[in-house]
This record gives structure tokens, C-alpha cells and sequence, in this order.
């Protein structure tokens, strides 16, 4: 059985500005490349998320990386997963970051 692990990353930081692209190849080159060599996509994504403090929700851009691993979602080793989400918290001050675990039909055809 296959799983698709993703990570969703907002972009806004705490101050208003955006996490630049530059930031975001540089993360990609230091900090993904090296925990999937094996290859991993990101996309583009807007969403929004809940800000308690304020009562609102936040519109913002965002990144998700997507990684297909042959494990059950069961036996995915979420502690890369966990370093790389800290990691990015901390460069960008970010509150969190969304991970999915979904089991997916893989072909390659």
C-alpha cells in the first residue's frame, strides 16, 4: 500500500510580509532535498486559517509539499516530516504546519 505525505506551509508571516520565493528555494534546497531525495512535488496553494486571538480567518498563500512513499499511512515515519515542520516554523515564525496522511493508488504507466 502507497501514501501521499504532505506538509502545507502558509507563507504570511506574524508581521504581514510573506515568506519570498527566494526564502522558500533556499528551505527547499537546505532542508526538503535533503530528507527526500527520492523526489517530492510542491504546489501553489490559497487557503485560510482560523486566528483564535483575533476571531477572524487569515486568507494567505501557501505551499504544499507532497511526497509518495510505498508504506501504509499506518507506517509512515512522521519524525522527518516533524523536523521539517519545526524547522520552517522557526525560520518564518510560523504557528503551525498541516500535515495529511492519506493511502494512495500509485501507477506508474
Amino acid at each position: 500500500m502507497w501514501s501521499e505525505v504532505s506538509l502545507t506551509f502558509g507563507r504570511r508571516k506574524p508581521d504581514g510580509r510573506e515568506v519570498t520565493f527566494a526564502q522558500w528555494e533556499g528551505f527547499v534546497r537546505s532542508e526538503v532535498v535533503p530528507r527526500f531525495p527520492e523526489g517530492f512535488s510542491v504546489i501553489d496553494v490559497a487557503g485560510g486559517w482560523y486566528d483564535a486571538k483575533s476571531g477572524r480567518t487569515i486568507e494567505e498563500r501557501s505551499k504544499r509539499l507532497s511526497v509518495v512513499l510505498d508504506v501504509s499511512p499506518d507506517n509512515v515515519d512522521l519524525q522527518p516530516w516533524r523536523d521539517l515542520a519545526a524547522r520552517y516554523k522557526g525560520l518564518f515564525q510560523q504557528e503551525a504546519v498541516m500535515l495529511t496522511i492519506t493511502p494512495a493508488d500509485v501507477q506508474f504507466i
